[in-house]
Order: structure tokens, then C-alpha cells, then sequence
């Protein structure tokens, strides 16, 4: 459901294994930045996040059919 809201979403691979995370070019996740890998499940969370807060700021509301 959250693939709605993504036109882009690229892993941007760097040297030394370094690595970053960026939807619609915004970027979620960055292991240059942090000096780690993301947890299991972090990044989704952090991109869950991320589109909550698109949602908030423009009130919308999603329903889904089951």
C-alpha cells in the first residue's frame, strides 16, 4: 500500500559499501551519514514514516478495499 505514493525509489550503492535510500528523491536512509547498516525493517519504517507525514500535511486519507 505505501508503493502509492512512490513515482522513484533508488538504493544508491557508494564505495566502501556505503549506501543510500531516496524516494521521489527525498532521501530516507543513508549509511554514509549514520556510519551503520540499517536495522532489519528500519528503512520501511522510516519510509512508512515518511508518508504518514506526507498524509498528515495534506490531509489525506487513504482507504484500501480489502
Amino acid at each position: 500500500e505505501l508503493e502509492y505514493f512512490v513515482k522513484d525509489w533508488k538504493l544508491i550503492p557508494s564505495a566502501g559499501g556505503r549506501y543510500e535510500f531516496e524516494v521521489n528523491g527525498e532521501l530516507v536512509f543513508s549509511k554514509k551519514q549514520l556510519g551503520r547498516h540499517a536495522e532489519e525493517g528500519e528503512i520501511e519504517g522510516l519510509f512508512a514514516d515518511m508518508v504518514q507525514k506526507y498524509m498528515d500535511e495534506n490531509n489525506i486519507t487513504l482507504h484500501l478495499d480489502d
